[in-house]
Order: C-alpha cells, then structure tokens, then sequence
C-alpha cells in the first residue's frame, strides 16, 4: 500500500493554496493534500501577555481524534480510480464539501451513471449528507469512499458455516404485527361461524342473542377507541358486529328466508357501519365497505319485494349496476372527505376573495381519509358483485355466461385503480368470481364429457395461458396504446353485452316470443 504523501512545509494544519482547476491524475494516482474551499477563518486570538500560547480549540489531544467543530480535518478521499488528501473544514456540512470533493477525487463526473455519489466509511456505513465531519464522529486521518450510489456493496465473507445460518435464518422475524393480525383472524372466524350457527338455528332466542352480542361488539369497540387508544383492534371489534347483527334480523323474521329477511339484515349491517363509523372514529374504509354493502343489500331488498323475483333475476339488476357505479366511487370518496372545491373567480372582484395559499395539513389530511374512503367503497362494491356473480353462476345457462362476462368486466376494470388495496379487491372479485362460475359449470355438466372436454378444457386452457403471458411480458415493456385500445374496446362491448344477458335471465325473450305465438 502507497503510504499517503506528508502534509505539506509549515506545521500539522499548514494547507496548499491550490488555484484554477485541479489537475486531473492518471489512473491509480494518488493526489497531494488539497484544501476545499471554505469562509475565511477567524484571527486566532493573541496570546496572553507573559503566558504560553493556548493549544488551537481545533486540535485533537491524542492527535487521532476527530477535530472540533469549526477546526479543519484531513481526511483521504477514495474513489474508484483515484485517492487524495483533502483538508476540509470539520463544521461545514458534507452537502456542501461534496462538490468540491468530486472535483479533485473523481475525473469522470459521469461514472455515476446519473444516480449520484455516496461519502461513506471502510465498513460501507454511509455518512449522512445533512451533517458536518465532525457530527459525523469523522477522525482525523480516516479514510473515506466515494461509490455510486446505485452500487450494491458485496456480501460479506464468513469462515463459519453458523454465522451464516444465523445471519439468513432471521431476515423476517415473527412480531407483534403479526401476531394481532392471527388473533384478528381467528376472532373473525369465530364470529362468522357464531352468525352462521344462529342464523341456521330454528329459534328465535339465537337472534336476540346475536343482537345483544353485536351491541357488546360496538361499545367494547368504542371503548377500546376511547379509552386504550387501539384504534385497530377497536375497528375489528365493532365490524365483527355487522355479521351478528344480519344474523338476528334474520332470524328475527322467522323461516322461510326470502326477500323482507334480506331488507332487515342489510338495515341492521348499515345502523352497524354508521355507528361504528360514528363511535369509534377510526377505521374509514372498513366501516364505508360495510355501509356499501349495507347499502346495496337494501337496494336489493327493495328489489325483490317490488317484483317479486328470483335471486338471480335481482343479482342480475343489483351487479352490473354496481358494477357501472364503481366509476362514481372517487367523486363519492372526495365529497365524503369534505375535500375543499377550487374556488374559481366569476368577475374582477372575486379574484380578490379567492384564497393565495391551500392549508397544505388539512388537505393532506381529507386527501388521506378520501384514499381510505374510496379503498372501503370499491371493496364494498366488489363484495356484492361477488354475491351477485355467485348467486348467477348456479342458476340457468344465461346466468352463469353473465356472471362470466361480469367476472371478465371486474377484471378489466381494476386497472381505474392505483392503490394497491383496490387493486387487490378488484382482482380478489375477479378470481372468486372465476371460480364460482368454473363450479356451477362444472356441478351442472358433471356427467357430460362433450361439455367438460370441449368447452370446459380449453377455455380454461386458454385463460390460463393467456393469464401466464399477460404475467411474463407485464414489466418488461411500456404497455403499447395499441394494446390498451384493444381491452378498451374490449371492456366496451362486454358492458354492452350485460343488457342483453340480462333480459335473458329475466326471460323476457321468452315472453316475447309466447306473447308472438
């Protein structure tokens, strides 16, 4: 190794005074010791008279240390060709010394590649740009890397195969997070199989139950809010609480189920997310996916005792209309967050009302709890096309070829979504839907082999491959404008498909036609 070059004639901090550009060193060169411009220092002051100079505040006491602040430091810059000795100033902060660093140690500004330049130590710990050499406990005489910041530091070499275990067995350690979320879900699958038992039981006394049980359900979440401050395990409890009340109301009614037990047990979900909602103070888009639901299983209700109809005639009206309104759903989200409109000047006068500056807090805030809004309104709606689309595929041949264009429509329509939950419920939908659509299919045609050998496997063949593709290509290219008109016409002529698809289902061709006869 080249030992560093001595400090220049004139004492421990005496410093070259360098002037015009530097020049640039051939490969492998070492630089003398430049000083990085820095403001001009102050006096020191005159000694005492009679007594010994005092020692400089700058200097180390054991010579090793790290200066003081406001003294110089000389360090040894090492870049990927080049290494120099520089003697900056210890108080300045590295943001600053940076370019002036490059300067002399890297000939090739470019080497980077454009993704920029770290300052960090021999053992690859990056030093912290914001801070000084000497808040960065830099000593004296130390030498420091100059490396690309997109270059990946090389693996570390063990000569034992138990540093090796230790060191890959742990990378993602069971915690506290996780655990919460296993016991949410064990709660969750209780409750759903306590809503299950009581809504199958033949008493009334289960309903009232699970009514009672449900309002437990809220105030303990209202109190785990308050009081503890838990607001995650207050949003589970209290929405566990929407399963039990549909439960009672529906057990309230009595057997036969049909269309007043589906009102009731929507009213009851929607009195639980307003509640919730209103009690507990946190959790938006759980308590908006749950009053979506609420919602629409109304509208549903509503439906069914007006005409009367089968399920699959009011899945066939309640999920394409759900469907088509998932595009209001950011509009909705933005309203509900009470998000502040522009205020657009009508006359001269009004320019001066209108305000200079948007309070960027209270903004940032509604803009927050519009994204939580919107990720519970597009599950909520999601949800119910599921049900509707599960309802479709075990009814006649019409029913499960609109449940299979519905189920290709939810696909499509997930890319009007960025967030990656609801992207994920759009696509969750989807691949439900998929699979009950394959099961109704499936039940019906079991002992045909025409059916299951000519249909069934190849389309599902081909949804397969063209899923696979659709994987493997995704990320490696832009996608084409071409491509993207494709599935937008795609998506256009399936939503005009629903209409006909579901006139079928509700057998007006059949009316037609026996009205013509």
């Amino acid at each position: 190794m080249t030992r560093p070059p001595a400090p220049p004639t004139g004492g421990a901090n005496a410093t070259v005074r360098a002037t015009g550009t530097p020049p640039k060193p051939q490969q492998g060169q070492h630089k003398q010791a430049q000083p990085v411009p820095a403001p001009p220092a102050r006096r020191p002051a005159a000694p005492p008279p009679g007594g010994r100079p005092q020692p400089s505040p700058a200097a180390s006491p054991t010579g090793i240390g790290s200066r003081a602040a406001g003294g110089l430091c000389r360090v040894t810059i090492a870049g990927p060709r080049t290494r120099v000795d520089l003697t900056v100033p210890s108080s300045i902060p590295l943001a600053h010394l940076l370019p002036a660093m490059l300067r002399y140690a890297i000939p090739d500004r470019g080497a980077a590649g454009g993704t920029g330049w770290l300052l960090t130590r021999l053992d690859g710990a990056t030093l912290d740009a914001a801070l000084s050499l000497h808040a960065n406990a830099v000593r004296e005489g130390e030498v420091l890397v100059l490396r690309p910041a997109s270059e990946r530091r090389p693996p570390p070499l063990y000569d034992d195969v138990v540093e090796v275990i230790g060191h890959e067995s742990v990378e993602n350690p069971w915690g506290t997070k996780q655990t919460r979320a296993a016991c949410a879900t064990f709660a969750i699958l209780a409750v759903l199989g306590a809503a299950t038992a009581a809504a199958i039981s033949g008493a009334m006394l289960g309903g009232v139950l699970t009514l009672a049980a449900a309002a437990l359900l809220v105030a303990g979440g209202t109190g785990l809010a308050r009081a503890a401050g838990e607001t995650g395990a207050a949003t589970v409890t209290a929405a566990l609480a929407a399963p039990l009340a549909a439960a009672g109301a529906v057990r309230l009614l009595g057997d036969p189920w049909g269309a007043p037990h589906l009102l009731l047990a929507s009213a009851a979900v929607l009195v639980v997310a307003v509640l919730g909602a209103l009690l507990v103070g946190a959790g938006d888009a759980t308590f908006a996916a749950i009053a979506m639901i609420g919602i629409l299983g109304l509208l549903a209700g509503v439906v069914a005792v007006l005409s009367d109809g089968s399920a699959a005639w009011v899945a066939a009206l309640i999920a394409p209309l759900a469907l088509a309104g998932s595009t209001a759903l950011p509009t909705l989200a933005l309203r509900l967050a009470r998000l502040p409109r522009p205020q657009l000047p009508k006359s001269a006068e009004d320019i001066a009302n209108v305000p200079g500056q948007v309070e960027l807090e209270r903004a940032s805030r509604q803009v927050a709890i519009a994204r939580q809004l919107l990720t519970g309104l597009s599950a909520g709606v999601h949800a119910v096309v599921a049900a509707g689309i599960a309802v479709l595929a075990f009814d006649g041949t019409w029913a499960r070829v609109l449940a299979a264009v519905l189920a290709v429509l939810v696909a499509l329509r997930a890319r009007l979504f960025r967030e990656r939950a609801q992207v994920i419920t759009a696509v969750c939908t989807a691949a439900l839907a998929l699979v009950g659509v394959i099961i109704g299919y499936l039940m019906e045609n079991a002992g045909d082999d025409g059916a299951l050998l000519g249909i069934a496997l190849p389309t599902l063949l081909a949804i397969a491959l063209c899923g696979g593709l659709a994987g493997v290509v995704h990320g490696k290219r832009p996608p084409s404008p071409r491509a993207a008109r494709s599935l937008d016409l795609a998506e256009l002529v399936l939503l005009l498909s629903v209409a006909p698809l579901a006139l079928a289902v509700w057998e007006v061709y059949s009316a037609l036609l026996e009205l013509g006869a």
